[in-house]
């Protein structure tokens, strides 16, 4: 039987306000719900506001705060906290009671009619708060009966002089309807933005916790949560002022060490280890982080939404940021896992949207034209923390893991990083790619339990990176895969002789030529021994240690090499395989620099002929030998068509491949040699300023491409009379490729010959 002699209060507990932070950000949404207080006399019945949303996004901070100005208004106001339906039961009849009605009236069955005769008759104004309304079904329609049937404790407002407002975080179409009834309004509440947390935290943990930025970026990192802010302020707050003896080894004082000690997974520290000085309103908001949302999950269980806790699991298991649902939530894989055994599509969705109902995860439609990435779903960093360290996902975490390799497999086993097309795709999967190995080093896992293509995603993701000149982002993801790879296979497993080879192949990229030679040639020599000499990967290999060699000069080296790789890759992969086309290039570019253009045009307009036809004429394939055939008419002493070649070049790759594109400030680079020696030195020096730039900021001072640039303009600045500042930019080259080439190289010796050529000018 119902207790109903519990004890309660009817009173807003608006006093809590007075040592909460300030309410930030909501100032419009609290003034549109004050203003719906208002009588009027519009016909029908008056709505009823539902304020929905993830735990601890600030909802019942949000009724406090409305409360509080209608009791400054005079408007009669009563709040009832609905933690079930027994407190929901009891808050009611206080309030009929409170109205007027007495013992005998409660004793009679229909107690929400006799509340709702009271509450319409009442001639001034007056507002409701139903707060924490976990089980709104449960807690406030009769038993068999619905929410919008209007017959349970929430109803229209009828008497035209009141409004009710309730909290929830449910705000399923299963629960109010879909769409709702129209005495029913649903207002999500999201959380706050990076300004607005910034401000919660600088106003709890004061200065000393470091910068406006480093406040906005934790409060980014918390995901703009209200009560994760507010926790962490206060913790701040308290850390900054405790001895050096009590705050420990690894002490978090500023708003910086907080983001890096919840990178660390220090969650537990963080939202439970606060001095027992704090008060108990914090220890109930500590838990509810801890708890991280798990009885919405379990509500959901009770409703019979299949599969909504191990698809929050899986969603968790992805690394931060959206998951384009139609590549990769693909139902026919996860119905073949036992964590979703036998789940179709329907179920798969309804799981989704019940987690979003809940604010767990957000589902959004963007704006791609691609039908697989017109839906993401997004879920909370806290929430998606707080799962990965649930007990059930760690028992099961293998599974996840298997699931995750299976799903990133299959939609990126169809995408070529080289092929432009794909790209868009590419985008959004690149990161997600990473997701398995960050389970594996996160829980531990050993070997025999990781699956065999465990590496093949996030390899093809930074071969997508580097296609698109994301270089450092390319390099720090392969040290990555190199760090987690050891622990669980042998040096030299297939996957990880790919890893390797990528690796080698970015630092090529990145100007590191001494290095890209050594570590590509390892690799070249454990595939020979593992794949063999003619595997198509051993070849690919051999093909970049050819263009590392041209590009240190070494050109009798690399024609022999190149000229083996063409052998053999017309052998297995046929004559008008893109990769034999690649070789074919590369090998008619050192022909070129070995001052034989006789034989190289001839190869490179075959090359180009067929690239135009497998490939198409704007392909990055066809765009490199469209730059090496220009750089050929410039050999020739043909410097107009060249120009024209290059010009032309520059814009396709700026379309195509982008402004700052390695591939695009190279051909720019080109054109800007080609000026120079037409003597447009005007434009020359302007291109050559911004390419400086440019590539100072994407590559550095000392790559190979900053310093061909940098000794361009030097000569530019010779040949315009501006000796001093010249003599400035020859000299960092020098000094650049001395280091970084060494003092025989080419590149070197005719950057000294410029400078001691300008330096032993005659004066005036």
């Amino acid at each position: 039987r119902l207790q109903r002699t519990a004890l309660v209060s009817t009173r807003p507990p608006v006093d809590r306000l007075t040592v909460e932070p300030e309410l930030r950000g909501r100032d419009g949404f609290v003034a549109d719900l004050v203003a719906g207080l208002e009588p009027d006399d519009a016909p029908g019945p008056r709505p009823a506001y539902v304020l929905h949303g993830l735990g601890g996004c600030g909802k019942t901070m949000l009724a406090l705060a409305v409360a509080q100005r209608a009791m400054a208004r005079g408007i009669r106001t009563w709040w009832v906290f609905a933690g079930g339906a027994e407190s929901v039961w009891a808050g009611m009849l206080a309030l009929a009671a409170e109205l007027g009605a007495n013992a005998e009236q409660l004793s009679l069955g229909s107690s929400p009619d006799l509340l709702w005769r009271l509450l319409d008759a009442q001639t001034e104004p007056w507002l409701l708060i139903i707060d924490n309304v976990d089980d709104p079904r449960g807690g406030l329609a009769l038993p068999g009966s619905e929410l919008t049937d209007g017959t349970g404790w929430l109803r229209p407002v009828n008497g035209r002089r009141g409004m009710v407002l309730l909290t929830t975080r449910d705000g399923r179409d299963a629960t109010w309807g879909d769409p709702p009834p129209p005495w029913l309004r649903l207002v999500p509440v999201g959380p706050l933005s990076h300004r607005d947390g910034g401000a919660v935290l600088t106003g709890l943990a004061g200065p000393d916790a470091g910068t406006q930025e480093d406040a906005e970026h934790l409060a980014e990192r918390l995901g703009g949560l209200p009560l994760a802010l507010r926790l962490a302020g206060r913790y701040l707050a308290q850390a900054g002022r405790l001895p050096p003896a009590i705050a420990g080894p690894r002490p978090v004082h500023t708003y910086r060490a907080f983001a890096e000690a919840l990178d660390d997974g220090r969650h537990d520290e963080l939202f439970t280890g606060l001095s027992e000085a704090t008060g108990s309103a914090d220890r109930r908001a500590r838990d509810l982080i801890g708890r991280a949302w798990e009885p919405a999950l379990d509500l959901l269980g009770q409703q019979r939404v299949a599969h909504a806790r191990p698809m929050l699991r899986l969603l968790a298991c992805f690394e931060p940021g959206p998951v384009p649902h139609g590549l990769v939530l693909v139902s026919k894989l996860l119905a073949d896992s036992p964590l979703f055994l036998g789940a179709d599509r329907y179920q798969v969705w309804e799981a989704l949207r019940a987690l979003t109902g809940l604010g767990l995860v957000e589902v959004a439609r963007t704006e791609a034209t691609d039908p697989a990435l017109a839906t993401t779903i997004a879920i909370h960093p806290l929430v998606r923390e707080t799962s990965r360290q649930q007990p059930d996902l760690h028992v099961d975490v293998h599974r996840y893991l298997e699931l995750l390799a299976r799903l990133l497999n299959r939609v990126t086993a169809s995408l070529d990083p080289r092929d432009l097309t794909t790209w868009e795709r590419w985008q959004a999967l690149a990161e997600h790619c990473q997701s398995p190995l960050g389970l594996v080093e996160e829980y531990r896992i050993d070997a025999w339990d990781v699956p065999p293509d465990l590496l093949t995603p996030a390899i093809q993701a930074t071969r997508f990176l580097r296609a698109t000149g994301q270089l450092r982002r390319a390099a720090a993801a392969q040290q990555r895969m190199l760090r987690i790879g050891r622990r669980v296979f042998d040096p030299e497993h297939p996957q990880m002789l790919g890893v390797a080879h990528e690796h080698g192949r970015v630092q090529y990229d990145l100007g590191r030529l001494d290095t890209a030679a050594r570590e590509l040639r390892t690799v070249l020599a454990a595939r020979q021994r593992v794949l063999g000499p003619d595997d198509p990967d051993t070849l690919t290999t051999q093909h970049y240690l050819a263009r590392v060699l041209r590009d240190r000069g070494e050109l009798g080296r690399a024609e022999r090499l190149l000229s083996h790789t063409l052998q053999k890759r017309r052998m297995v992969l046929g004559e008008e395989h893109p990769d034999t086309l690649t070789t074919r290039n590369v090998a008619a570019d050192v022909l070129r620099a070995r001052g034989r253009p006789d034989l190289a045009g001839p190869e490179l307009d075959a090359v180009l002929a067929a690239q135009a036809r497998v490939l198409g004429i704007e392909h990055p394939a066809a765009l490199v030998t469209r730059y090496h055939r220009a750089l050929l008419w410039r050999d020739r002493g043909d410097l107009q068509a060249a120009a024209d070649g290059l010009a032309e070049l520059v814009d396709v790759s700026r379309r195509v491949l982008g402004a700052e594109h390695p591939r695009t400030l190279t051909a720019l680079q080109a054109l800007i040699d080609v000026r120079y020696d037409l003597g447009a030195l005007g434009e020359a020096e302007t291109a050559a300023r911004s390419l400086l730039d440019v590539r100072r900021h994407n590559l550095g001072d000392d790559h190979p491409a900053t310093l061909a640039t940098r000794h361009r303009l030097g000569q530019i600045l010779v040949r315009r009379g501006d000796y001093r500042m010249a003599d400035h930019e020859l000299s960092a080259t020098l000094e650049g490729r001395r280091r970084v080439l060494g003092p025989r190289h080419r590149d070197t010796t005719a950057t000294r010959a410029d400078l001691d050529a300008l330096r032993q000018r005659p004066v005036g």
